[in-house]
C-alpha cells in the first residue's frame, strides 16, 4: 500500500497541521492521518497474509523519519534548489519495509486551501475550478478501492475514458458502484451539497478513506452519505481534496 503526502516548509509553524500531526510541529501535511490510514490498510487481507505482530512496524515517528530521510536525500541530489513544497510517495510493504519517491516541486497554495474552515465559499472567491465527469461504467468495490495499492487499473481506465492524460489537467472523474452510487474520485475525495449540508460518499460504498476526507469529517465540514448518481446535476458545485493539493 502507499500514500502520497505534501512536504511543505510552512507547515512547521501551522497550528492546524501540528494538531493533525500528533501535536508536534511537522512539515508533512496531516502526518497522523497518513499513519492511521496505513495502519488500517495493514489489517486488510489484501495486505497481510497473517496478523502476527511486526516488531519493526513502528509508530508515526518511523513514518516521519522515513519522510525526513527522503527529503534530505532529495536536497543532496538537487543542491541549490530550495522548493517550498514537494510531493512524496511512500510505499509500505509486508514486514514494515518502506520505500519513498519524491516528485517535482509543488506550487505554493494558501494555507487556507490546506485547512479550510468551511465548504460554503462564495462563488466569486473560488479560485480553482476543475471539470468533473462521471465514469462510463461502474466499478466493483474491493479492498483495492478501499486501500491505495499498486492495483490502480480501474482508476487508470476511468481516467483514460474521461480524457485525462496527466495529473496536471484540472479534470477529475467520479467512479460509481454497480448500485449506481458514487464510489470515489480517481485521485480526489469528492464532496457534494445535499439537503443543506456537505456530504462525502459513505465508507460502506467502498472508496478510499483518504487523509483529507478523515480530517474533513473530524472537523465537521461534511458527513457521510450515499450519493446516487441520478442526483448529480450539470453545473453543480463539487469540492474535491487530496493529501498533495489540499481542498
Amino acid at each position: 500500500v502507499y500514500t502520497s503526502i505534501r512536504y511543505d516548509t510552512r507547515l512547521v509553524s501551522c497550528d492546524k497541521n501540528t494538531e493533525a500531526s500528533c501535536n508536534k510541529p511537522c512539515p508533512f501535511y496531516m502526518l497522523e492521518h497518513h499513519w492511521t490510514r496505513l495502519q488500517v490498510a495493514k489489517w486488510s487481507t489484501f495486505f497481510f497474509a497473517d496478523d502476527r505482530p511486526r516488531p519493526n512496524s513502528g509508530g508515526p515517528a518511523v513514518l516521519f523519519q522515513a519522510l525526513m530521510t527522503a527529503v534530505r536525500q532529495w536536497h543532496e541530489k538537487h543542491p541549490g534548489e530550495n522548493p517550498e513544497a514537494l510531493r512524496i510517495k511512500i510505499r509500505s510493504y509486508v514486514g514494515g519495509k518502506m520505500r519513498t519517491e519524491i516528485y517535482h516541486p509543488l506550487k505554493s497554495v494558501p494555507l487556507s486551501t490546506l485547512f479550510p474552515t468551511t465548504f460554503n465559499v462564495p462563488l466569486d472567491q473560488r479560485k480553482t475550478e476543475w471539470t468533473m465527469v462521471l465514469d462510463t461504467e461502474p466499478t466493483e468495490p474491493a479492498e483495492s478501492t478501499m486501500f491505495k495499492t499498486n492495483d490502480r487499473a480501474f482508476y487508470g481506465r476511468a481516467r483514460i475514458d474521461a480524457g485525462i492524460m496527466n495529473f496536471i489537467q484540472p479534470r477529475e472523474v467520479l467512479l460509481y458502484t454497480p448500485e449506481n452510487t458514487v464510489l470515489d474520485g480517481s485521485i480526489c475525495t469528492p464532496y457534494f451539497y445535499r439537503n443543506g449540508r456537505w456530504v462525502t460518499p459513505e465508507s460502506s460504498a467502498g472508496g478510499l478513506q483518504g487523509t483529507t476526507r478523515r480530517w474533513a469529517l473530524e472537523k465537521g465540514l461534511c458527513v457521510e452519505e450515499s450519493v446516487p448518481i441520478d442526483t448529480l446535476r450539470h453545473g453543480e458545485i463539487v469540492w474535491v481534496s487530496n493529501a498533495v493539493r489540499g481542498y
